[in-house]
């Protein structure tokens, strides 16, 4: 088992082969709240079904190729629009 030097997360084998494992360290966010017992709310939740599993399908997984290729898309639109205005002003 490699260990970090924060020894972040702990491992644990447990019988029949599979493992544990959990954190140890003490998260907080900028504001200096900790994420103990808390979390945070994602920004985009997605809900998984019975049947995603069943299906193997991971809908954040989904969810966030969509949200990267939307991402891509925008940018892609302003670098053609920003290009087309050097070219006017290069050109004119």
């Amino acid at each position: 088992m490699a260990v970090a030097a924060s020894c972040n997360p702990i491992n644990f084998q447990l019988v029949g082969g599979r493992s544990a494992r959990f954190s140890t360290a003490d998260f907080r966010l900028p504001d200096g709240r900790s994420l103990e017992g808390v979390g945070i709310t994602p920004t985009y939740p997605n809900s998984w079904t019975l049947a995603d599993f069943h299906e193997g399908r991971d809908p954040d997984l989904e969810a966030t190729n969509i949200r990267n290729q939307i991402v891509l898309i925008r940018l892609l639109i302003y670098n053609i629009q920003d290009f087309q205005k050097h070219l006017a002003v290069e050109y004119s």
